[in-house]
């Protein structure tokens, strides 16, 4: 059930974008370049591998930027899968929608961003799939 801290975050979310309007794709990119400098600066990946990097990146999603209940990350030959429960950002963009207005995820961004300044291999987003009839569950999917 929606808590009234749910509530504002999809809200204030739904009108940062109405705000933002042209500018929204240019800022969601600064958004997450912010993230990930966070990233790299609180988990090092020096020697860590991919592994690490995966294993690290899943944290800092959940824990450090705690925008959904959970996430999971896997990689299976060249894709990397993020798996999000609970994601406080989507009711935002439920409100979009309904609304007939563009939306905008800055968590698919800053996956891009972490996978190439981490690792150095140069992803590729292929899609979100959505959990139907459930706002705030998708799976996010980049190819390396």
């Amino acid at each position: 059930m929606e808590n009234n801290s749910d509530r504002f975050i999809g809200k204030y979310h739904s009108a940062v974008v109405k705000a933002l309007g042209k500018e929204t794709e240019r800022v969601k990119a600064k958004i997450a370049n912010v993230w990930v400098r966070d990233f790299l600066r609180s988990y090092p990946q020096e020697g860590k591998g991919f592994d690490g990097f995966l294993k690290d990146f899943k944290e800092f999603l959940e824990r450090d930027l705690g925008f959904a209940d959970e996430v999971k990350i896997t990689a299976e030959n060249e894709e990397i899968i993020v798996s999000v429960n609970g994601c406080r950002i989507c009711a935002g963009n439920e409100i979009l929608r309904s609304e007939n207005a563009n939306t905008m995820c800055p968590i698919i961004h800053t996956g891009l961003s972490a996978i190439f300044k981490a690792t150095g291999k140069s992803p590729t987003f292929v899609g979100a799939e959505k959990e139907t009839g459930k706002v705030g569950y998708c799976t996010l999917r980049y190819v390396v």
